[in-house]
């Protein structure tokens, strides 16, 4: 017994391996189920053949219908083992039609419940065959179900039932049942599985956004920690910088027009002013390029003389240029309006830079600045044109581009100064007045930039130039102003005492916050500079006490820093200061805000200012 199970187990084992799929078809999951059903399909046919032969004759119809199902599905067998997949479906397809039409017919037509295969039909087309072919075939059994129809409406019905057993009316249905069911569970199968790994993707996915999101935030964090860092340092590095700069600046520039000042002390003291500048320069540069990032670039449009900027750009530049012993030209077309208005400001920066650029890169020959203006898109509107030439080292191609980005030098950088942002900032100031800049250039034959600005066209009666001769005093007739001075740096009290001194004012200074805090109870200044960085008590809170204090909503105080930020400017104007003055100034600045705020009349040379 044992011996006969395990040859039964040998011999199935045998004949499973026999009828396995191979060939170019066998690693195709659908060819291995189309394979395996049509194995089952005609194993069953056998199967009911074997057992209901003997039990009922057959009738010609069912033996037609029989050997086609046969023929068909031994057809289709041989050809997918032979790897034609699609042929092979197409006549697994046609037998199985012709099966459910030729058992339709006989078992009551319309009526018939084989009438179900074709419904299946449709879904093992759009399984072995694609969308198309389920459409082809859906119109088939729909049309032969609709001849069915037809027959039975006219009266023309195939016979109810065919002659036979139970249990062959079984194997028919089982028959049916495996041709239709199979390929629907497959179908119904690969859907799941399908729904299963879009499910695995999607929460794959949602833990992706989630950890990416995260990410996000941690880099969000870290960017806004770094921009406050970044910040705080600009802060204080302005401060740090400028603030003995305007010591500098300020105390060079009256011994420099001292009649009793030497030449050789004059040079000297025109050396420290050129150089302080420079260096101011170069922080401005860089912080200009941390405006620029911020996204705080401002327009401001205003009237000004053409001729006079072009002037204001180049008569400083004329020095250096003959130390160079280059040539430095000016051309401006003179049909060239007078008058116009733009941002001044930024446009004498690119001015600047740009001549600037072209004496320091040109070692000998000239340097062109020319200027031409053409009308633009309206009536009042043009387009101003500058050109700064030279004839210096040139850029080489590849560097025509990169020349405009943050950090970049060219030629010598040991002998040439600066920080590379010049060019950064320059551009981004033409695009953000609504400009444009190209250069054009030859390595070893200069290089020509040009900026092109739109203006308004203004007359001369709208443009109002007022030069102020130089202040000598304090006009006649006026209160004695007392100015209360509140500086922890001692070279900035120093400057700012004596020019306040020298004018006329009474002054007193304090160190720090809280002593010029009770400075002001006891002497009651009229007026308060105010420095915004002071050791305890900084300047905003001493500000806050003395105007909580009587009297100390009359007084004018206006804040002294030398920081750059809009927001701190901001913030000293919320703390109650009347205004703010940024270091370094110009005594000019600190004497115009007096006058504009207190109303003190001053001596301008040889004569005063009507009062007003």
């Amino acid at each position: 017994m044992k011996a006969m199970s395990s040859y039964l187990l040998a011999s199935g084992r045998r004949v499973a391996h026999a009828l396995r799929l191979r060939g170019p078809l066998a690693a195709d999951p659908t060819a291995q189920m189309l394979h395996g059903l049509l194995l089952i399909v005609a194993a069953w046919i056998i199967i009911a053949l074997l057992v209901t032969g003997t039990l009922v004759s057959w009738p010609a119809r069912r033996v037609i219908n029989i050997t086609t199902v046969q023929a068909g599905l031994l057809g289709a067998l041989t050809l997918i083992r032979l790897g034609y997949f699609r042929a092979a479906s197409l006549v697994y397809l046609t037998s199985t039609w012709i099966f459910a039409t030729l058992a339709a017919s006989s078992m009551g037509g319309i009526r018939s419940p084989i009438i179900i295969l074709y419904g299946t039909l449709s879904v093992s087309a759009a399984w072995l065959l694609g969308y198309a072919a389920a459409l082809r075939t859906a119109c088939a059994c729909i049309g032969t179900m609709l001849v069915f129809a037809i027959l039975d409406t006219i009266g023309i019905r195939s016979p109810n039932t065919t002659p036979g057993t139970a249990i062959g009316m079984w194997f028919i249905a089982v028959q049916a049942t495996l041709i239709g069911t199979i390929p629907v569970a497959h179908v119904i199968r690969t859907l799941l599985d399908t729904l299963k790994e879009l499910q695995g993707y999607k929460e794959h996915l949602e833990q992706l956004v989630e950890e990416r999101t995260g990410e996000l935030v941690h880099a969000r964090d870290e960017a806004q920690a770094a921009s406050r860092a970044k910040s705080a340092f600009l802060a204080t590095v302005s401060h740090e910088l400028r603030s003995p700069l305007n010591t500098i600046l300020l105390l060079s520039d009256p011994m420099c027009i001292d009649a009793n000042t030497s030449d050789a002390c004059r040079e000297d003291l025109q050396l420290i002013q050129r150089s302080g500048t420079h260096l101011l320069h170069l922080i401005n540069d860089v912080l200009d390029s941390a405006r620029i990032e911020a996204g705080q670039i401002v327009v401001e449009n205003v009237p000004f003389e053409l001729r006079e900027l072009v002037r204001e750009v180049t008569d400083p530049m004329q020095v250096r240029a003959e130390e160079k012993s280059l040539d430095l030209r000016v051309e401006e077309i003179p049909e060239s309006p007078h008058f116009v208005q733009a941002d001044r400001a930024k446009l004498r920066h690119v001015l600047i830079n740009l001549v600037d650029n072209a004496i320091k890169y040109t070692d000998h020959g000239k340097v062109t600045l020319r200027c031409e203006a053409k009308p633009a898109d309206s009536t009042n509107r043009l387009l101003i044109r500058f050109e700064i030439a030279d004839t210096g080292i040139g850029i080489a191609p590849q560097d025509q581009a990169r020349i405009f980005e943050p950090f970049t030098r060219l030629g010598n950088v040991a002998a040439r100064r600066g920080t590379g942002l010049g060019l950064s900032i320059t551009r981004q100031y033409v695009n953000a007045i609504g400009g444009n800049i190209r250069v054009e250039s030859a390595l070893g034959e200069g290089s020509r930039f040009c900026v092109d600005v739109p203006a308004d066209i203004i007359a001369q009666g709208d443009y109002a130039k007022t030069e102020m001769p130089r202040i000598t005093g304090i006009a006649p007739g006026q209160p004695d102003y007392r100015v209360l001075i509140i500086e922890d740096q001692p070279e900035d009290r120093l400057v700012l005492r004596r020019l306040l001194e020298e004018v006329g004012f009474r002054v007193r200074v304090a160190e720090t916050g809280e002593s010029g805090v009770e400075i002001f109870q006891a002497w009651r200044p009229h007026f308060i500079w105010m420095d915004r960085r002071l050791p305890l008590m900084d300047g905003l809170e001493a500000t806050r006490r003395i105007r909580s204090l009587d009297g100390g909503r009359d007084v004018r105080i206006v804040g002294v820093s030398a920081s750059v930020f809009a927001s701190e400017r901001d913030e000293m104007l919320a703390a109650g200061l009347d205004d703010f003055v940024r270091k370094p100034y110009l005594p000019n600045e600190i004497l115009d805000c007096m006058m504009r705020l207190l109303g003190v009349r001053y001596c301008w040379g040889n004569k005063a200012p009507a009062a007003g």
